[in-house]
């Protein structure tokens, strides 16, 4: 949700993950996953939530959806997918 806030009101994120919130799982994260999400974010020149986000992807192999350009970077760590893709 950070990372949303980023870009949108809260009370407008609130109200579209009210639609999801039956689907979305909150994942933690360890401080071993932070920092090898630095290192790659730093190897990659990526901001340090995409690789974060691709580590934990990974972990729990999530299939990972975004727009986001930064993931082609990361396709080492985590396959990432377009959303136009999986329609």
């Amino acid at each position: 949700m950070q990372e949303l806030q980023d870009s949108f009101l809260t009370g407008s994120i609130q109200l579209f993950l009210t639609e999801f919130r039956d689907s979305i799982v909150r994942v933690p994260y360890t401080f071993v996953q932070a920092e090898q999400a630095r290192l790659i974010a730093e190897e990659k020149h990526v901001p340090y939530k995409d690789a974060l986000h691709a580590v934990l992807a990974k972990e729990h192999k999530a299939i990972l959806v975004t727009r986001d350009k930064h993931f082609i970077k990361l396709s080492d760590v985590v396959e990432s997918f377009d959303p136009k893709d999986l329609v």
